[in-house]
């Protein structure tokens, strides 16, 4: 049985003005945390979020999920420009490894309070952690931060000065389709977190293997992580089969009328059925930060490598 939909909100896009790892920190907690969306209408506290700070130096912002599930799933993402050795993927089925001046993402179910962003076993002091993932060089010069919203997940996207775009996404993403214990959490969800590693969104992601929501067993590539139901394990994620290339026109009918294709995703490493994306679907060619309105009616945004190229998207639907 399907889970609630959820609707994802689109925040104003963020302008970067300090392209560092506290500045970028920064600008993404400004984003997640607006009281309107990018059309000025309220949104009604999705989010419950925290800046951490180290002598006045911001190093990572956590939260918690407006759902309010009882295994109390806590997002974090951090980076600082130091020597640190907080928990990385590598220790959780991943293999990121620690690198000075990258933004990484990363989740805990069954969290406990905030402990720091760089311990080496328990970000928030009790739980099952997913090690952080990187998603973002800071050497990178960035322009723009772009965010989405539903009350169970959070989707960051870093657009940079060249136009290409790196991110996350964070949450109870996978809809097992099932409430066996075996393929769901108690609370019915899968609790993931998608990145784009190092390597920006290729213009050609939704027809090609090894690009954004597979998971390639590399430093610094993509990673898509799976916390295993009833466990502290992690299942290594991939999208279920590649999608026909398409164009701005391919997924619109001869009414001239959109389409949103499902994404179904896999355990790559067991070749097992894990859940359909929520929400998050193959779309025609777009640009970034452009929306799907008929009548006036957002019904999906769409991301893709460029803000200002038509290339592969996924919706976000609303």
């Amino acid at each position: 049985m399907s889970l609630t939909t959820l609707s994802h909100r689109k925040w104003s896009t963020v302008t970067v003005t300090t392209s560092t790892c506290p500045g970028l920190l920064d600008h993404i907690y400004t984003a997640i945390t607006q009281a309107n969306d990018y059309a000025g209408v309220a949104i009604p506290s999705p989010l419950t979020v925290t800046k951490y700070q180290n002598a006045g130096t911001t190093e990572a912002i956590y939260g918690t999920f407006g759902a309010g599930s009882a295994l109390t799933p806590k997002f974090l993402i951090a980076g600082v420009n130091a020597a640190r050795t907080p928990l990385m993927s590598t220790s959780t089925n991943g293999s990121h490894t620690w690198t000075a001046n990258y933004l990484m993402a990363g989740l805990t179910k069954n969290a406990g309070a905030f402990a720091t962003w760089d311990h080496a076993t328990q970000p928030f002091t009790s739980g099952s952690p997913i090690g952080l993932c990187k998603f973002y060089d800071a050497a990178t010069a960035a322009a723009k931060v772009h965010a989405y919203v539903t009350a169970e997940s959070v989707w960051v996207f870093i657009e940079t000065n060249t136009g290409t775009v790196f991110g996350c996404g964070i949450g109870a993403i996978l809809d097992p389709e099932s409430s066996s214990s075996n393929s769901a959490e108690s609370d019915g969800r899968l609790y993931s977190v998608v990145v784009t590693g190092t390597t920006a969104l290729a213009s050609n992601f939704n027809s090609t293997a090894g690009t954004f929501f597979y998971h390639t067993a590399n430093n610094n590539a993509i990673h898509f992580l799976t916390l295993q139901p009833g466990s502290s394990s992690c299942l290594r994620t991939a999208r279920l089969h590649t999608q026909a290339a398409s164009t701005t026109t391919t997924l619109i009918n001869r009414d001239s009328e959109p389409v949103a294709l499902p994404i179904y995703c896999y355990d790559s490493a067991n070749d097992k059925f894990l859940g359909r994306l929520r929400e998050v679907t193959v779309v025609r060619d777009a640009k970034l930060g452009q929306r799907q309105s008929p009548a006036g009616t957002d019904r999906w945004h769409y991301v893709g490598g460029s803000p200002s190229a038509d290339q592969d998207c996924i919706g976000l639907l609303v």
